[in-house]
């Protein structure tokens, strides 16, 4: 079996850890496209999370669905893609593994408090603070999946820079 080429980079996290900015910064950096998995959701799962409603693995699945499938076209035609999703479970991050692309999970670890003071300053936003803690519930670290942890404690770009460091050791190896 030829090895994958293609690369997939994950920032994945609960809501608030900064998924999407360092999300988009990488991708900036390698010259890659950006997807942001919420854009991905249907309209019914939003509106389910804005009431304060957590999503549940059924509501969950048609969303990783969606982004699979766009994934599968973009590799069609590109390398390398950075993309910002919550990868709670394991089983989520393994569904992943039908791309036909190496994945990486570069999970965003930030302090409870910290992440419970950012939902609370994000002012257009669907996810309510409130969910934060059904998220961690949820939150799997370990499984067949590897996650490499990033801690987060200072500001975008150094953590975007951290994960450039792995990303360019990983390739090093290769």
């Amino acid at each position: 079996m030829a090895a994958k080429v293609k690369q997939l980079y994950v920032i994945m996290g609960v809501s608030g850890c900064g998924k999407s900015s360092v999300g988009t910064n990488i991708a900036d950096n390698i010259g890659c496209r950006f997807f942001e998995g919420d854009s991905f959701h249907p309209e019914a799962n939003i509106a389910h999370m804005a009431k304060g409603n957590p999503l549940n693995d059924s509501m969950r699945a048609p969303w990783i669905s969606a982004i699979l499938a766009e994934l599968t076209t973009h590799f069609q035609h590109n390398n390398q893609a950075v993309l910002a999703f919550s990868g709670l479970k394991d089983s989520y991050r393994m569904r992943f593994n039908a791309l036909e692309a190496n994945v990486s999970f570069f999970y965003l670890d930030v302090a409870e408090a910290q992440l419970q003071q950012r939902l609370k300053a994000r002012k257009e936003h669907f996810f309510p603070a409130s969910l934060l803690a059904s998220q961690l519930a949820t939150l799997e670290l370990t499984g067949s999946s590897q996650v490499i942890p990033i801690p987060v404690n200072g500001p975008i770009n150094e953590t975007a820079n951290k994960i450039l460091k792995h990303i360019t050791e990983m390739t090093h190896e290769h």
